[in-house]
């Protein structure tokens, strides 16, 4: 009876010290991918929004019947606007892991969300102001984000 109570005990041992750090190490790697896939995935959101602000903030210009070209504000959707604020809000409050990917979807996420403080989609479409001024805050965040 010893032997097969000493050989539990080895068994045991074998497994906590071989087998146990083995799945500990697959599950940290499973769960940094994970983590990785996610952050890759808001960082594609944050783009897209920022992208979309960046195009409704703009102008296009049209020709009118008699030829003559006009310029025309694009169109500001509310959706456009506070799917950005959510976004912000969720990034902004929630951080992924401390590494240079999530510290700078942090910093852009932050930096979106001063460029829309107090502002809405009806602040937008009246003001000419604020609509370039957001514009030009959007683009300079993508070009410094440059992915």
């Amino acid at each position: 009876m010893k032997g097969l109570l000493d050989l539990y005990q080895w068994y045991n041992s074998t497994w906590v010290s071989y087998f146990l750090p083995n799945d500990l190490k697959r599950s940290l790697a499973s769960c940094e991918e994970i983590v990785s896939n996610v952050l890759h995935q808001q960082t594609g959101r944050v783009i897209e929004v920022m992208e979309s602000i960046a195009h409704c903030c703009g102008n296009q210009e049209v020709t009118a019947k008699d030829g003559t070209i006009k310029t025309k504000k694009r169109k500001i959707y509310d959706t456009t606007i506070e799917k950005a604020k959510d976004l912000c809000r969720t990034i902004g409050g929630f951080k992924y892991v401390d590494n240079e990917h999530s510290r700078t979807l942090q910093s852009v996420a932050k930096q979106l969300d001063d460029a829309l403080t107090g502002v809405s989609s009806e602040t937008l479409r009246d003001s000419d102001y604020t609509r370039d001024k957001v514009k030009n805050e959007v683009e300079d965040i993508l070009s410094k984000f440059a992915v």
